[in-house]
């Protein structure tokens, strides 16, 4: 449902007010001012630097520069540069242009030279235009192939008169290039008809008239200029050059009376400022303002009720949302006497020739009531970014009514209310990702502007040598109110979840603005990373073990110097950085942080942990380093023939801390898989499915792990009528497992953080088994059109399309057949790296692997490493495997029910998949009857918002893959399962 123009409350009309004719033949805005020049030359069209120009004046002085510039550039629609300051060669430079048949995009002097330089490498433009107080800062942002030229000179030698030249309403007639506070500074393209609908809609919503006088405080690179710019001179008033930039509210107060301005727009910034500073009697409450527009801003109740106290009874305020790409979109309209609520600040006006609509992320328009993006209907929107296809494909989507056209994404969030309001929730740039998180820093900065000490805020991210984004803050305190950083952040913290909480404050006396008053970030200072105001007295490092901390500390929260009492949560540190920190700490001194560390997080208390805790954990090294190897099989055989002792360790690492007599059948397989692996590859998958087929070795060895099948089976299933078939299944699933047992190499192991597919098939190449050598020849000679020969997949698909979405992606699954026999095929097939994350392989992936030998227990930290591991190659857009969650020790559980029985589970993959925006692809692995392992990818989970949600579809999934698919679980798996609890249903 969308959003149309209705008879609310409106602008009362002057008496003098011309109305723009919707019907009326189109023609180019300049042509219009034109015709007041014709009609009444005399009428004064400008005021400003001193001078006051009148309509013929005006004219041609614009007529000046058209003729300059078809001179220079020849007919054609050519980009025009015009660095100028608000003063009236801005004005007619731009009109000039317009008349010339190309478009302007202007620079504001004031903005960073670094910015200004960006806009004309981007813009490219043939010609600058500037005048002489500017052309050294013109030299320094002009391109190689941009020619300078002077106002001034061409105010002396060029003729006055118009033009002889058509200009057409599809040609571009100016690029307003936005901010960059969402990103790279982007161009947006007005054509010659979008800026008459522009003006059209301003000036029969606003009732421009030829008494106005407009105040005019814009640069002519800024889109509001607009309004107030073709508004009044297109309709015969008289446009007063005005900056607040500098001016405090009582000299704006006095400019206004003393200038009789009827119109002024005015930044909310600086609005909020004004009526919050003048006094409430002002001289005669400025009589001759019929009209006030805000925008660029929100604003409350509290200011509205301000204005109303100060304001004659004639005056009406006009609230607006606009947008550089859209152009006006909607208002809504206050008297003196209306009834000021918080609720009531909502827009309901759209502004004539504008359509509203709420739209999902499938560009389809959501009920009324239900929030989503705010596209929009509009004459006068851009036709698209300049230089920037993608992002206009991105930008213009189909109308769902009208084929034909298209739909402008307007980048703000919102919703349409039952009373037919717009409700603005703002804009979808101002949500961050800060360590998985979605951050919207318009909270933090309405979190911080609320705090009494406070008088301005703003909030930037700020992106860490490790490319990890952390939040700013900038702040202007009341002068009777400065407080401590270190109050202000616990103040913060009180109202703020600790993701939310800036790292790093700067003091400032007041926010750099931009004319339309918003915070102008580029001139915004880096963020101070000297060691922050601390209760704590700075105490050096006193030692070589402080001196290591304090670097290590200095490195990972970017600032210096830090003193061994600090504590690191008052320098800023989160708990990611806190991971980080442990991880490094360990790293150097080969030593785990206890967690009595957090208790007191100072270097020195570390350090006189760390020195408590060496004896002790020299004493346990060899017993801990050893379970830890055996755990992950680290342990390699690197001859075939094993001698009596190999068979001896070998044995202790499969039956570790079991009864021999429990365990013949572990005993079995590892006989069987021994022998397989002296076979190639394929050989090996043949013999595999003729043992699995024979009666007799089923009854012989395998009799137990029937009996156990066939009874899990039919409480599962409901009955065990296939057993023969689906055990025969099992059989080739769980002969395959055992013999990951022997892929030993004959070179050092490597982590999997440091490998990469080739050097994968290079380390199954020179494997001293037989099957693993072989299985990696057979992957490396295969091309992709017969992968499915040797290794089957289905829903490939999915896959593929969720990697090209460039979110992420987890595959997700539980412990089954060797992974080596599904990822490195798949991997192989579509070149890229997947890295399975897993407790039980935990040490392999560990940046700590390598100082394994000489540390102690690390396990404490593997748990929370991965995570950290995982989140970075997500963010990234990878991929990454994880599987059994429930065989990590630590952490908190949660309780799925499968096969009902209680299964105690980690929410790992759920926790990742939220705070990193990762796609979820369930799927699982099977060896097919013939002996060639397939890998079986499904749908991707539905997006969820709490980790509950997506836990309840991965029960869904392990109890649908157990029941239709049997013959994936293995059964050492189906002893543990009669281990669990029976869930109650009733």
């Amino acid at each position: 449902m969308a959003l149309k123009q209705t008879s609310r409350t409106r602008v009362p009309t002057p008496a003098d007010f011309i109305p723009f004719q919707e019907g009326a033949v189109k023609t180019p805005v300049a042509g219009l001012i034109s015709n007041w020049a014709t009609a009444e030359p005399d009428r004064v069209a400008m005021v400003g630097a001193g001078t006051a120009l009148t309509y013929s004046q005006l004219n041609g002085l614009a007529n000046q520069i058209a003729t300059g510039l078809l001179e220079a550039l020849g007919k054609g629609n050519h980009p025009v540069a015009i660095l100028l300051d608000k003063d009236p060669n801005a004005i007619f430079a731009s009109i000039g242009t317009l008349k010339s048949g190309n478009f302007y995009a202007g620079l504001d002097p004031s903005s960073p030279t670094a910015y200004l330089k960006s806009v004309c490498d981007d813009l490219g433009p043939k010609i600058l235009l500037t005048s002489k107080p500017f052309k050294t800062l013109a030299e320094k942002v002009a391109g190689t192939n941009t020619k300078i030229y002077l106002v001034e000179d061409w105010l002396e030698g060029m003729p006055q008169g118009e033009p002889s030249l058509r200009v057409g309403m599809d040609a571009t007639a100016a690029i307003y290039y936005t901010s960059g506070s969402t990103g790279k500074p982007k161009g947006v393209m007005i054509s010659q008809l979008g800026l008459w609908h522009r003006t059209f809609s301003s000036v029969n919503t606003l009732m421009f008239s030829p008494s106005d006088r407009t105040c005019m405080p814009f640069s002519i690179s800024f889109g509001w200029s607009t309004t107030p710019l073709f508004g009044t001179l297109t309709t015969g008033g008289t446009i007063y050059l005005y900056d607040f930039a500098g001016k405090t509210p009582q000299n704006a107060a006095e400019w206004f009376i003393d200038h009789q301005i009827t119109n002024a727009p005015i930044p909310a910034g600086f609005f909020k400022q004004f009526v919050s500073n003048t006094n409430e009697e002002y001289p005669s409450n400025f009589p001759d303002m019929r009209l006030i527009f805000v925008g660029g801003d929100t604003i409350s109740g509290d200011y509205l009720l301000l204005w109303q106290k100060q304001f004659s009874d004639g005056c009406i305020l006009a609230y607006g949302f606009s947008s550089t790409e859209a152009g006006p979109i909607t208002r809504t309209f206050y008297r003196t006497d209306s009834e000021i609520t918080e609720t009531s600040l909502k827009f309901g006006v759209p502004a004539i020739g504008v359509e509203i609509l709420i739209v999902d992320e499938d560009g389809q328009p959501v009920p009324r009531g239900e929030y989503g993006e705010i596209a929009l209907r509009s004459q006068g929107k851009m036709t698209g970014y300049w230089k920037q296809e993608a992002l206009n494909e991105q930008k213009f989507i189909a109308d769902p009514d009208h084929p034909e056209e298209t739909l402008l994404l307007s980048g703000d969030m919102g919703r349409l209310t039952q009373n037919n309001d717009l409700e603005f929730l703002g804009r979808k740039d101002f949500k961050v990702k800060i360590r998985g998180f979605l951050v919207d820093l318009k909270t933090v900065e309405d979190t911080l502007a609320e705090l009494p000490a406070v008088r301005e805020a703003a909030v930037k991210t700020y992106r860490r040598k490790k490319g990890d984004l952390s939040l700013a803050a900038y702040l202007a305190f009341e002068p009777s109110k400065i407080i401590p950083i270190r109050d202000l952040k616990k103040q913060l913290s009180g109202e703020l979840p600790t993701y939310m909480v800036p790292q790093y404050f700067c003091i400032l006396e007041k926010l750099p603005r931009s004319t339309s008053g918003k915070v102008n970030s580029h001139l915004l200072p880096a963020p101070n990373k000297q060691r922050p105001d601390l209760e704590t007295p700075y105490r050096s490092p006193q030692d070589e073990w402080e001196t290591k901390l304090a670097n290590i500390w200095q490195e990972i929260l970017e600032i210096s110097p830090i003193g061994t009492e600090d504590n690191f949560f008052d320098l800023g540190g989160d708990s990611l950085s806190a991971l980080e920190m442990t991880l490094e700490v360990e790293k150097t001194f080969s030593f785990s942080v206890p967690q009595k560390f957090f208790q007191k997080p100072t270097i020195y208390h570390l350090k006189t942990l760390l020195n408590s805790t060496k004896s002790v954990q020299g004493a346990e090294e060899a017993t801990n380093l050893f379970s830890l190897r055996s755990y992950t099989g680290e342990q390699r055989h690197t001859r075939r023939n094993r001698t009596s002792k190999d068979k001896e360790d070998l044995l202790k690492r499969v039956f570790r801390k079991r009864k021999l007599g429990k365990s013949i059948d572990r005993l079995i397989d590892l006989m069987v898989a021994r022998y397989i692996t002296t076979h190639s590859y394929q050989t090996a998958s043949q013999w595999i499915v003729h043992w699995s087929k024979n009666q007799a070795v089923r009854k012989m060895f395998y009799s137990r792990r029937y009996d156990l099948f066939a009874t899990w089976l039919k409480d599962i299933q409901g009955n065990s009528d296939n057993a023969d078939e689906l055990f025969q299944r099992s059989m080739v699933t769980n002969l395959n497992y055992r013999l990951r047992l022997f892929k030993n190499n004959k070179k050092a192991d490597k982590t999997l953080r440091d490998s990469d597919i080739q050097s994968e098939i290079a380390e199954l190449k020179s494997s001293t088994s037989i099957y693993w050598s072989s299985l990696g020849e057979l992957i490396e000679s295969t091309i992709s059109d017969e992968f499915d020969k040797f290794f089957p997949i289905v829903g490939l698909h999915h896959l593929t399309d969720a990697i090209s979405m460039g979110k992420g992606v987890i595959l997700l699954s539980f412990h089954g057949v060797m992974a080596p026999l599904r990822f490195l095929p798949l991997k192989w097939r579509l070149g890229i790296d997947i890295t399975t994350i897993s407790y039980q392989i935990a040490l392999a992936q560990s940046n700590l692997a390598k100082d394994a030998l000489n540390s102690g227990p690390i396990r404490s930290t593997m748990n929370a490493e991965l995570a950290l591991f995982g989140h970075r190659i997500l963010q990234n857009g990878g991929v990454i495997n994880i599987l059994g969650d429930s065989s990590d020790p630590y952490g908190k559980e949660y309780q799925i029910t499968v096969g009902g029985r209680a299964y105690p589970i980690k929410t790992g993959f759920a926790e990742l998949a939220i705070n990193s925006g990762a796609i979820v692809l369930p799927h699982f692995g099977r060896v097919l009857p013939d002996g060639r392992p397939e890998m079986i990818i499904l749908p991707p989970l539905e997006d969820s918002e709490t980790i509950e949600q997506l836990m309840q579809q991965y029960q869904a999934f392990i109890n649908d893959v157990w029941i239709h698919y049997p013959e994936v679980v293995r059964w050492v798996k189906i002893q543990n399962h009669y281990k669990k609890p029976i869930v109650n249903t009733r």
